[in-house]
């Protein structure tokens, strides 16, 4: 296990264990334990064409104030919803906010010192997505949000990482 942690909820105390792709988390007292099991951003898991992304990005590009979170491949109403949702801890209504978010996820390596690469930070996105419940097209929002944020704040994502393309 990589990293440890331990909280308190209520008058229990947990601890999490967490590896690189996957959290198990263990109540002591009840003896609960809890697997889950974290995703992984590859670009080929993406669900939808190339031209269709590209579009995307060019109209996102030539108009981003207007650009709707409904116009991002992978944003279907249902996903939107869930987004925009009060249940989140900032509900995002914008394709800026989500790439604030996506941003915001950018980090140093603890082992390293170095900024995180592209693949951790596309996991740790993807990953924060299917938190908020997203279960349909997160690898095709992930994607979108990253050539979006790569416009805005170019060398933010780097394709050249997923060597087996």
């Amino acid at each position: 296990m990589n990293n440890i942690n331990n909280f308190i909820l209520g008058d229990r105390h947990f601890y999490v264990f967490s590896k690189k792709e996957s959290i198990l988390l263990i109540n002591d007292f009840d003896q609960i334990r809890i697997s889950i099991t974290m995703g992984s951003y590859h670009p080929e898991k993406v669900k939808v064409s190339k031209e269709q992304l590209f579009t995307f990005i060019d109209a996102f590009t030539n108009d981003i104030i207007n650009t709707k979170l409904s116009d991002m491949p992978g944003m279907i109403p249902s996903n939107i919803e869930i987004l925009k949702s009060k249940n989140n801890d900032i509900p995002i209504t914008s394709i800026s906010q989500l790439i604030n978010k996506f941003r915001s996820l950018i980090r140093y390596n603890e082992d390293t010192n170095e900024i995180i690469d592209s693949q951790q930070h596309c996991n740790e996105f993807l990953n924060w997505l299917k938190s908020k419940g997203i279960q349909l097209y997160p690898c095709t929002i992930v994607m979108a949000t990253a050539l979006a944020t790569n416009r805005l704040y170019p060398k933010t994502y780097y394709l050249s990482v997923f060597k087996d393309i």
